[in-house]
């Protein structure tokens, strides 16, 4: 995920879904919005150094939710 500090001090958090050679950057939040921000108003983009899973989430998954989680990440190599 990725933190963007915008030139009006406030700051966007989440992972780039897309960006054109226009200066649209696309992020989505870890709420669920998307955002669509300009690449102009951007003052400083930063990579996050956690994680965007949320902690403990496997204490709020059922063991089937757990293993098709699993199943999914290890399909991604």
């Amino acid at each position: 995920g990725w933190s963007f500090v915008m030139n009006n001090g406030k700051t966007h958090s989440g992972l780039i879904l897309s960006q054109d050679h226009e200066g649209k950057i696309v992020i989505g939040e870890s709420n669920g919005e998307i955002l669509e921000l300009d690449a102009s108003e951007i003052e400083e983009r930063i990579p996050q150094t956690t994680s965007i899973m949320p902690e403990k989430l496997v204490d709020q998954l059922t063991q089937r939710e757990f293993r098709d989680l699993i199943a999914y990440l290890e399909s991604l190599k």
